[in-house]
């Protein structure tokens, strides 16, 4: 008997699968439909959304408050012209890494001093 089940043809296989193993589709999976790009575009923007309300409820700053934040308090603190990469400092880290990604120390430094203006600037119009 074993040997006559091996020996089935390819049509009994096939009724055999159909008949015995058949699915009724309730358990498939759906292939999915490709959506418009219009549509995945305004789901992305309802997500991102949906998060940065998330965070404004929470109070929690996004990576780039961070950064202007200890940005802001460099410049306030800090003699912008004697910086220096080699110092080990979180302010010398940052430079390394600035250098390190192809930023000219120079230009670093002169955005730093705009934004110092900028930031005393408001402190000022603050104080009065």
């Amino acid at each position: 008997m074993m040997k006559k089940a091996l020996y089935k043809s390819v049509s009994d296989l096939d009724r055999e699968r159909s008949e015995v193993y058949f699915r009724t589709g309730v358990f498939a999976r759906r292939k999915g439909q490709r959506q418009p790009a219009e549509v995945v575009k305004a789901k992305s923007r309802v997500r991102a959304a949906r998060w940065r309300s998330e965070n404004d409820r929470v109070r929690r700053p996004e990576t780039a408050d961070v950064a202007l934040f200890m940005l802001r308090a460099l410049v306030r603190l800090h003699d912008l012209d004697n910086i220096d990469p080699e110092d080990r400092t979180l302010v010398g880290s940052a430079l390394t890494e600035m250098l390190a990604a192809g930023y000219d120390l120079d230009q670093i430094q002169a955005v730093c001093r705009r934004l110092r203006k900028r930031v005393l600037a408001e402190d000022r119009s603050t104080d009065s």
